[in-house]
């Protein structure tokens, strides 16, 4: 089974699952790109990188365009899948799970990412980054 979104094809989950929610963002940066090491007055900790912060004010954008009159709800709980499809890049898919599921915890879409059961990546013929929540 297939759904087409922005005219490209994208694979489904099985019709056995359920979505709890779809969110579209604009493809997160790689793990390497969201800090970096800095000292303040003797003080060494880590910032969070111009690329980093001007993602992260994209994807708020994209989540009010994709919903504007989504109601607050609580965040989602419980036994949850993630699977996150992006575009064919260069570099490894696995280095864009932390700043799309930061994202998801910090703007309360999802509970503590720590009690995600299960979460997958994948590049697939999309235009931006596919983020699918699950119940299991």
């Amino acid at each position: 089974m297939e759904q087409n979104i922005s005219s490209r094809t994208v694979p489904t989950m099985p019709e056995s699952t359920t979505d709890l929610l779809i969110v579209k963002l604009p493809v997160p940066p790689s793990v390497n790109e969201l800090t970096y090491n800095r000292s303040v007055k003797g003080k060494r900790g880590r910032a969070i990188t111009t690329k980093y912060r001007k993602w992260l004010s994209e994807a708020d954008k994209w989540l009010m365009l994709d919903n504007p009159r989504r109601k607050r709800v609580l965040p989602l709980i419980g036994r949850l899948s993630i699977e996150i499809m992006i575009p064919h890049i260069r570099g490894d898919a696995s280095n864009r799970i932390k700043a799309a599921e930061d994202y998801l915890v910090s703007r309360e879409i999802t509970g503590d990412d720590k009690h995600n059961h299960k979460i997958s990546i994948q590049f697939a013929n999309v235009d931006c980054c596919i983020i699918r929540i699950v119940a299991l």
